[in-house]
């Protein structure tokens, strides 16, 4: 008889435990295994999304400080990578590519240095080369596109610093999200759609993209952390949909104003200036900007062939997915409370 998931896994190093989908890997893992996690977390981070377990040893540091690293990592059988610097408001080029690309190579240092026996990167379909003419998979190309930003970039410095692992012998998986759906972070990254719905918007943008439940990214996590299978790259992504159709599917659960504006080229200027004012009147800045504008105006949709076939997955509906996401933020708007999607 196999070895069970537990009894392969020791210990669990993972870096951005505290994250949208670092939470949803976390207690992932704990309904799974039997293992202890060591999640190491930055000073000022919010441990609240994280469920709280006997198992879990949360470790004060910064993925930059390779020799921590090192330290923590003795002690683990495997490791994972999710931390990272989203593309936002406040994302500049330079903290960018220190935290995605110079983060990632300390991260590769130390699982190197301390012998891990597996490590699962966690990457972004943003790293890939892209077309709105077919299906976006993981052939595609980096340099194969040409107007890459600077979080793509930044990302794709990391996806280097892998391939330099694997090249000195690091056993290394990559998972590849496209926008990640799930509970805790209403004010940034994909999340924050559900609040600015929820909130009220006139406009739709005409772009799409693909969407995963932040449940199956964690679940495909796991999946690469055990496969018999090295130096793999999943592209993790349930559903490709308009971003209008979003917007409706979210509206109609909230009982809000369904968008009815098509947002035109010429209007972007207008809009981010008006998302710019009414978060400084509200005293928190927006989370919509020129260039989340300009994003949502192209469509990129995503096959999901390799995680369906080669690793046998198959991903929740995204009417569970959205009616669970729109539950959690009424949860989070009635009591405060953060909390992952229920598994």
């Amino acid at each position: 008889m196999g070895e069970t998931v537990s009894e392969r896994i020791d210990r669990v190093f993972i870096t951005g435990g505290t994250g949208l989908l670092g939470a949803h890997i976390i207690d992932r893992l704990l309904a799974s295994t039997d293992f202890h996690i060591l999640a190491l977390h930055r000073k000022d981070s919010d441990l609240q999304l994280v469920p709280k377990d006997e198992r879990i040893t949360w470790i004060e540091g910064d993925i930059l400080d390779t020799l921590k690293l090192i330290d923590a990592m003795a002690s683990c059988t495997y490791s994972i990578h999710a931390a990272g610097q989203h593309s936002g408001v406040t994302s500049r080029a330079v903290d960018l590519k220190k935290t995605n690309g110079e983060g990632t190579a300390s991260v590769v240092n130390a699982a190197l240095e301390s012998g891990i026996r597996r490590m699962v990167h966690i990457s972004s379909v943003s790293s890939l080369g892209r077309t709105e003419e077919r299906l976006i998979d993981e052939s595609f190309d980096y340099s194969d596109y040409k107007s890459h930003s600077d979080y793509s970039l930044s990302k794709h410095l990391g996806d280097l610093e892998v391939y330099r692992g694997r090249a000195e012998g690091l056993n290394a998986n990559i998972l590849r999200p496209s926008a990640i759906l799930g509970s805790g972070h209403w004010s940034n990254g994909s999340d924050a759609l559900f609040k600015k719905v929820y909130e009220g918007v006139s406009f739709y943008p005409v772009g799409g993209t693909g969407v995963v439940d932040a449940r199956d990214a964690a679940s495909l996590t796991l999946q690469l952390l055990t496969s018999s299978d090295g130096d793999l790259e999943v592209i993790a992504s349930g559903h490709n949909i308009s971003i209008r159709d979003l917007q409706i599917r979210i509206a109609r659960f909230f009982n809000r104003r369904i968008p009815s504006r098509e947002l035109k080229n010429w209007m972007i200027d207008l809009y981010a200036l008006k998302e710019y004012l009414s978060g400084l009147f509200r005293k928190r800045r927006s989370v919509v900007n020129k260039n989340t504008l300009l994003r949502a105006q192209r469509t990129f949709f995503y096959d999901n062939h390799r995680s369906l076939e080669k690793m046998g997955f198959r991903y929740r509906s995204l009417s569970e997915t959205i009616e669970d996401c729109c539950l959690a933020y009424l949860k989070f708007i009635k009591t405060g409370e953060k909390s992952v999607l229920p598994i």
